[in-house]
């Protein structure tokens, strides 16, 4: 049993590192500065606030503004990656609300990136409208093996994904897709707008970003590129649930897939907390047979004593028969309840 709850408190202490939001990069708008304590600094510790507590309830994305005008009014969004659940994307909007008063403490526009999330607020509106800059790509050190077919692969993926993204109207805008590279190797990639942009703007957004990959990761084995307004990133591993959308697998996609972490720990912890419940049943069920056992017992000794007692008890005409009618003969002494007679065996 102890094995089991340790294996449960590993478990779910690994789940909880697991959940930790990853930075990626940020950027300090330099040209328009606040004072502390100004208006616009009460104005931005309220925007972050309300973002924090949306975050829980939102569908990944929300946008919000605080104050009443210019040029202390704040206005900012979140938007976390498709694929995370709300306890994810609330973990990764705090985080990001903390982290980018600290990495840019007095700048009006800012933006910060986790892969988990982006975060970002300005004096200036910028809801429903595109925006590639600034721009920024995180590549993998290590090289394919054939450079020509993967970037043709890349490329059409990246095209399909984002045609895809562009005219969804399920309010979330974004999209994965697993292609086959070689027998041992899959493409995962992933593309994202904020859901605020029309098809045209989220279309122009993400051909921006494609458009940037030849000169940012041509051969790479993995790269992202990041725009206030939309995103794109492939791997040769799974870095996003694959089955966190709801398309159907394609069908150039062969070999296997590795099983998440948050499938494993939903099948997991269910069977390790019902080890426990099972292992606590039988012992309050034996404890419960054994008290059992040990009560019918002393209730059979009782019996058995009862019937010694009762066999010692004799009628009165027994006693004096064997006494020979109270024979002095038999008296052999005075008791404190009377004469005491020896009897005879009859």
């Amino acid at each position: 049993m102890t094995l089991v709850l340790l294996s449960l408190f590993v478990l779910l202490h690994s789940r909880a590192a697991e959940a930790a939001p990853t930075y990626s990069v940020h950027y300090c708008e330099n040209n328009t500065l606040f004072t502390p304590n100004s208006a616009y600094q009460t104005n931005l510790d309220s925007l972050l606030a309300s973002l924090s507590n949306n975050a829980t309830i939102s569908n990944g994305f929300y946008n919000t503004t605080a104050g009443q005008s210019p040029p202390d009014r704040v206005f900012g969004l979140f938007l976390c990656r498709g694929d995370v659940n709300a306890s994810t994307c609330h973990e990764c909007v705090t985080t990001a609300s903390r982290e980018i008063l600290q990495r840019c403490p007095s700048q009006k526009e800012s933006y910060i990136w986790f892969d988990e999330c982006l975060l970002r607020y300005s004096n200036r509106s910028f809801f429903s409208r595109v925006s590639t800059v600034p721009g920024f790509n995180i590549t993998d050190s290590k090289d394919v093996e054939d450079p020509d077919l993967f970037n043709q692969l890349l490329a059409t993926v990246m095209n399909d994904l984002a045609a895809e993204v562009a005219s969804d109207s399920s309010g979330k805008k974004f999209a994965t897709d697993e292609k086959e590279f070689t027998s041992s190797q899959t493409l995962y990639s992933l593309v994202q707008c904020t859901p605020d942009l029309s098809e045209a703007n989220c279309k122009t957004c993400l051909q921006t970003a494609i458009g940037s990959l030849p000169s940012c990761c041509t051969g790479k084995q993995g790269g992202r590129f990041l725009l206030p307004t939309c995103y794109i990133r492939f791997e040769l591993y799974p870095f996003y649930q694959v089955n966190a959308t709801d398309r159907p697998p394609s069908t150039n996609s062969k070999g296997k897939r590795k099983i998440s972490s948050q499938v494993i720990i939903a099948i997991v912890v269910p069977i390790l907390v019902s080890m426990v419940l099972v292992v606590v049943g039988i012992v309050f069920i034996r404890r419960r047979k054994a008290r059992k056992n040990y009560n019918i017992a002393e209730e059979q000794n009782v019996g058995d004593e009862m019937t010694h007692i009762q066999s010692l008890q004799f009628d009165f005409d027994t006693i004096e028969a064997a006494t020979n009618y109270f024979s002095d003969d038999n008296k052999i002494g005075r008791g404190g309840f009377g004469e005491v007679y020896k009897p005879l065996l009859l």
